[in-house]
């Protein structure tokens, strides 16, 4: 009789029961197992149901994320939150992303609201509870902050048994598809250009107790040193990128926040409205030129456009009033590559094979005139 419901995330929902299977008894509908010999249905309630379906595995991310719904919405004063169906919208590479709408029973015309976390895969166990309430807290300063964007607002970061993790508010919006013409109203080097220049632009003398460093150089020094096991490597290409990288120091200048993973799924686009920028929780102090490089990571064109790496320097500097240079962002895009390179050389799980990052790190060596 009943059945799990399967749309685009199959499995990844709470399961519902077949709607045929529901029936109103003048009381709390009833989902159905069989009938009696006068036409009766039994069975258990919805409510029954939903418990059962949560105690059949309790460590599935929804029956997890549904759980810390309640909790936060609890800890904003509503003791009897109701948690609606729970779905998978979002799947990571080491996280998947739920949401619920939650009606805490106050007659708050605020309420009720769709709440979203990010629950850590069972078969990622190294990522787990990474900075809930440093981001909690970050996305407080940027909610005061007069910018061109929005931030989801914060219920709460709660533990869980695999660390802790941030609810927060559900934003509508479509993921930014950042190759150029396939949203024919989107420019996305405009895009990324006045997100990234707005956001490094925010004071961080406020912003002293997150992690990060105090000069875009030290930052640079911090990736090259991070890559030193390299030196002897056998491809000379990575040996001649290691040197290009010592030469070529960021400039010895204030850090300022950076995004650290500014692609498409985390800039949502609403026609007629800010841009949503989302998932904060690899925001640091450090080098604005290594946003640019997450973005056009070394691919030629970026954006699949002539002249991309250009278009989004100059769209960074209308916005920031200070243009960086090419050179700057190629730095961190040939820091990805080596690390790249590493993985794959290591033969660690997902990592890409080591040809076509020596492929593209060749390439980037001929750019840059190294």
């Amino acid at each position: 009789m009943s059945r799990r419901r399967r749309d685009d995330y199959g499995a990844g929902d709470e399961p519902q029961p077949d709607p045929d299977d529901v029936f109103d008894i003048g009381g709390e509908p009833l989902v159905a197992v069989g009938f009696t010999t006068a036409g009766f249905p039994y069975g258990s309630t919805v409510a029954e149901f939903r418990r059962g379906s949560e105690l059949d595995d309790p460590r599935r991310g929804w029956v997890r994320a549904k759980s810390a719904i309640g909790r936060a919405v609890e800890s904003m004063g509503f003791p009897e939150p109701d948690v609606g169906w729970v779905r998978r919208i979002g799947r990571g590479l080491s996280r998947d992303v739920f949401s619920a709408e939650v009606d805490p029973g106050s007659g708050d015309p605020g309420w009720p609201k769709v709440l979203t976390v990010s629950i850590p895969r069972r078969d990622s166990p190294g990522v787990a509870g990474c900075g809930a309430e440093r981001e909690a807290r970050l996305l407080a300063f940027l909610a005061s902050q007069d910018l061109p964007f929005r931030v989801p607002g914060v219920a709460a970061a709660v533990s869980t048994g695999s660390g802790a993790v941030l609810v927060r508010e559900y934003l509508k919006g479509m993921p930014a598809d950042l190759r150029a013409g396939r949203m024919p109203s989107l420019r996305p080097w405009e895009l990324v250009g006045e997100v990234a220049a707005a956001i490094h632009g925010l004071d961080v003398g406020e912003l002293d107790w997150l992690e990060g460093f105090r000069t875009r150089r030290e930052h640079g020094e911090a990736l090259t040193e991070g890559l030193a096991d390299l030196e002897d490597a056998a491809e000379p290409e990575v040996r001649e990128a290691l040197a290009w990288l010592r030469e070529n120091r960021p400039a010895d200048e204030p850090a300022c926040l950076v995004h650290g993973d500014l692609l498409g799924q985390n800039l949502l686009v609403w026609p007629e409205e800010p841009p949503r920028v989302l998932d904060w929780e690899l925001a640091m102090r450090g080098d604005p030129a290594m946003d640019l490089a997450i973005v056009t990571r070394g691919v030629r064109p970026p954006f699949q456009t002539e002249g991309g790496m250009r278009r989004l320097i100059e769209a960074h500097g209308r916005f920031a009033g200070r243009e960086l240079r090419e050179e700057e962002v190629r730095f961190h895009e040939i820091c990805m590559h080596l690390a790249w390179y590493r993985e794959g050389a290591r033969g660690e799980a997902d990592a890409e094979p080591v040809g076509g990052v020596l492929a593209r790190l060749r390439n980037l060596l001929r750019w840059v005139g190294a």
